[in-house]
């Protein structure tokens, strides 16, 4: 009995605390994107993305010259069904664009 009534306690807090979590992660990657400006520098870029907190992949670069890169800032939460997608070339940034998925 006293399992189960450990288990209603978890699970109570874990319906409150992953909804505020959800919003305040995907907040992290709208407020990412909107940052990111087209022409800030990748490196500008770069360091912006690692104070948001957002988890980001990339930059990869997308030619074999390495002219073009690609970013995408996304959040850790499961259940967020929109990404950042960033992409530039050579130093600078062309565009963010938030995606839905």
């Amino acid at each position: 009995m006293k399992f189960l009534v450990n288990l209603i306690q978890v699970a109570i807090v874990v319906a409150i605390i992953f909804p505020i979590f959800h919003i305040w992660d995907v907040d992290k990657v709208e407020q990412l994107c909107r940052n990111t400006k087209a022409g800030m520098s990748k490196t500008a870029f770069i360091g912006l993305a690692h104070n948001s907190g957002a988890k980001i992949t990339g930059p990869t670069d997308d030619s074999l010259q390495g002219g073009k890169w690609t970013a995408i800032a996304s959040s850790h939460s499961p259940f967020a069904k929109e990404f950042c997608e960033i992409k530039g070339t050579s130093t600078t940034v062309a565009y963010a664009d938030l995606v839905e998925y």
